[in-house]
């Protein structure tokens, strides 16, 4: 405990050195006193030694401490506004349960040091299927002047050990910027209204497959969203999405954007072809390039879900952008990202009983946003000691970049597949701790 309130000390110091928060201008900041505890779902009992986050909004500094045995934590912080999240897998019955919060909140010079910020943990089970790698925002032209924009893809990997259909799997998003998320939440609320009950919007349309797919354990797919071709071919720097094992978002006569959804290769048999269901405007699907957030949701008949309009929503009340309301209990894996140069401004979007972090993307550079490995588990699999290849080198946190992170576990995920080794990823619903900026795409090694 003493290391503890040690390192929040020094936190609180090197945010108050940097200025963070000054009262009326003066030299003297103003320091509250400010507890969290967490709730859990009727039936789970509190658990000692939780991590609690406390984020300033503007990204510079994190505070972390761990539950006591009322399931509290109790922090000493500066005036200023506060992303609040807590994140915890437990074991039972042959499952793992993941439980999550988040809660924005502005700590005034005039905060009540009596009250107490309730966070409540909402649990989530962990699915088969994650979302290994997504490549979003793009990459240089070759001549350095632009950014290519096309070329999007999502790897959808079988992160048990037992096979699984892919049929009638959804690829959702959400239609605002990280950004730009002010018109979503209403005055005198802190987050978006849909936090408050169990779904997400899914924007406009979707994409999904029609047939039985099936991934075995430890395999993965990668789907083209934006052009099932060879891009490095006009782009060099961009990624060739023209292999045979490959699938593509391809329904012409639903998305007919020639830019967005090119006829696929030739090598790409068209079963590899995801159909749509199109419910708003536009001739493409929506999907924030500069702030992706997706979400892998079953529908039992994908068509007929996403041809009713009962119960939809509608962005800003308008019937013209009609939005699906995805339960969260439908979603099996979902992934945030937050834009780069609006920390002060972007805020959630995806219900946090599906994703309770957010991971940022810096656009136009060939980024990728990648999951990392689960080193406990993926350390305990038998014959796995002598593939497993250590020293990644492919994170951004030694790059010149705001946002550079790396995978902790320090394993190459894939040079140790490719040396035979079977990868289990972090999944804990959480994009925060879940994913890291990549220098470069999978694709591309």
């Amino acid at each position: 405990m003493k290391k503890m309130r040690f390192l929040n000390i020094l936190a609180i110091m090197a945010i108050l050195f940097a200025g963070y928060a000054c009262d009326n201008d003066d030299e003297t900041p103003v320091i509250n006193d400010v507890k969290i505890t967490l709730s859990y779902p009727d039936g789970v009992e509190l658990k000692a030694g939780v991590s609690v986050k406390a984020r300033a909004t503007d990204g510079a500094i994190v505070y972390e401490l761990k539950t006591d045995d009322t399931g509290s934590v109790s922090y000493q912080l500066p005036v200023g506004s506060y992303e609040f999240s807590s994140t915890e897998t437990r074991a039972s019955n042959g499952k793992l349960t993941a439980y999550n919060a988040l809660m924005s909140k502005v700590i005034t010079a005039e905060w009540d040091e009596t009250s107490v910020i309730t966070l409540e943990m909402e649990a989530s089970t962990k699915s088969q299927l994650i979302i290994k790698e997504i490549y979003y925002g793009g990459c240089p032209t070759d001549d350095g002047t632009d950014t290519y924009s096309y070329g999007n893809y999502i790897v959808v990997y079988n992160n048990s050990m037992e096979n699984v259909d892919l049929q009638n799997l959804c690829l959702g998003s959400m239609s605002t910027n990280s950004n730009s998320m002010s018109s979503e939440i209403n005055d005198g609320d802190d987050d978006a209204y849909w936090f408050k009950e169990d779904w997400t919007p899914a924007a406009y349309g979707y994409f999904f497959f029609p047939h039985q797919t099936i991934l075995e354990p430890g395999k993965e797919l990668v789907l083209a969203i934006s052009g099932g071709i060879d891009h490095t071919q006009t782009h060099s720097q961009s990624v060739d999405l023209s292999k045979s094992e490959y699938y593509v978002c391809y329904d012409i006569d639903v998305y007919t954007h020639a830019l967005t959804y090119p006829a696929p290769s030739a090598n790409i048999d068209p079963s590899h072809y995801l159909n749509a269901v199109k419910y708003g405007p536009g001739t493409a699907a929506v999907v924030s390039k500069s702030s992706p957030a997706l979400f892998l949701f079953y529908a039992d008949d994908p068509f007929a879900y996403g041809s009713d309009r009962t119960g939809d929503d509608y962005w800003k009340g308008n019937d013209m952008f009609p939005r699906k309301k995805v339960p969260a209990e439908w979603t099996v894996d979902a992934i945030e990202a937050f834009r780069a140069g609006y920390e002060s401004k972007n805020k959630k979007r995806l219900n946090p009983k599906i994703d309770a972090g957010h991971i940022y993307l810096e656009t136009g550079k060939g980024y990728t946003l990648y999951r990392n490995v689960d080193q406990e588990a993926t350390e305990a699999i038998e014959g796995n000691s002598d593939k497993l290849v250590y020293n990644y080198s492919l994170g951004t946190v030694d790059v010149e970049t705001k946002h550079g992170t790396t995978d902790p576990s320090g394993i190459d995920a894939e040079a140790s597949m490719a040396n035979g080794a079977t990868i289990i990823f972090m999944d804990t619903n959480n994009s925060s701790n879940d994913f890291h900026l990549r220098q470069k795409s999978s694709l591309r090694n």
